[in-house]
């Protein structure tokens, strides 16, 4: 894959990034200040990040540098893994093959495009499904990502930084003030849109956290959790915190599982149209 450097550089904060890696920072006049991470020092002023200039600079011993750097730095690899590395996480619209998988279930082209779903081939997420994640304005915060392999280590990996429980994956398409589909995960979101029901959301788990309820609390939802013993205890206990529940039973582990015309069918049937 060839990757522009200047294009990265220029286009990915390296504050974003710093966050990312949970750089503990603290401002001091224009720039950032804190211990090195390159080198785990603990002088605590030896670091100093320019958002400005979009540059860092060790004044112990690791030199100076800007985003590329900082992360062939963090992650012991090449420039060029690095930038690849970059472009895979922050740059939106990176052309990507589509993986087998997405498409044997039953996820087309134009859908996984919608959603900007990927399979990734380098850099940290090399062999997993990426999905981008965003706060609830539409602001891009990071990647969610899906392992195909070594399932033993979580099927799900989210990025560092972020937590699930300041995320309503696919939020900021929806409209809050018609009914919510709120399902666990992002591909039963996918399979819905592809239903033709596109003001559904994910939890991205089955917990429901404070702010997840301040968002969900005046709207009205349709929980469409999975049918295993997690998510219906997880679906009773939500049910307690809103005002406008309904819950649905799916004849299938969860919507993902189902095609869009057995999903649309399903709806249909209890009144739920898109």
């Amino acid at each position: 894959m060839r990757v522009s450097f200047a294009q990265v550089k220029q286009n990915i904060p390296l504050l974003t990034v710093a966050k990312s890696y949970g750089v503990a920072l603290r401002r001091s006049g224009s720039e950032l200040i804190g211990p090195c991470p390159l080198h785990n020092g603990d002088n605590p002023t030896a670091f100093h990040l320019n958002p400005d200039k979009n540059r860092w600079r060790c004044f112990t011993q690791c030199g100076y540098g800007d985003v590329i750097d900082f992360v062939a730095n963090m992650e012991g690899c090449s420039l060029l893994d690095a930038a690849v590395q970059l472009a895979t996480d922050y740059v939106p619209g990176l052309v990507q093959d589509v993986h087998p998988f997405l498409l044997s279930r039953g996820f087309d082209r134009d859908t996984l495009k919608r959603f900007s779903i990927k399979y990734s081939n380098t850099g940290r997420w090399k062999g997993m499904i990426t999905v981008p994640i965003h706060d609830p304005s539409g602001l891009y915060m990071g990647i969610m990502a899906r392992r195909l392999k070594h399932l033993d280590r979580g099927k799900y990996f989210i990025q560092s930084g972020l937590k699930r429980s300041q995320i309503l994956y696919n939020y900021h398409r929806i409209n809050p003030t018609n009914q919510i589909i709120v399902t666990e995960g992002p591909f039963d979101v996918l399979r819905l849109y592809q239903a033709g029901y596109t003001n559904a959301i994910a939890l991205l788990g089955t917990q429901l956290s404070n702010f997840q309820l301040s968002l969900l609390v005046d709207c009205t939802v349709l929980l469409m959790l999975d049918q295993d013993e997690a998510g219906q205890r997880a679906a009773e206990q939500i049910q307690n915190k809103l005002k406008q529940v309904s819950s649905l039973t799916l004849p299938a582990k969860d919507p993902a599982e189902l095609s869009p015309f057995a999903l649309r069918t399903v709806l249909t049937a209890q009144g739920i149209i898109p």
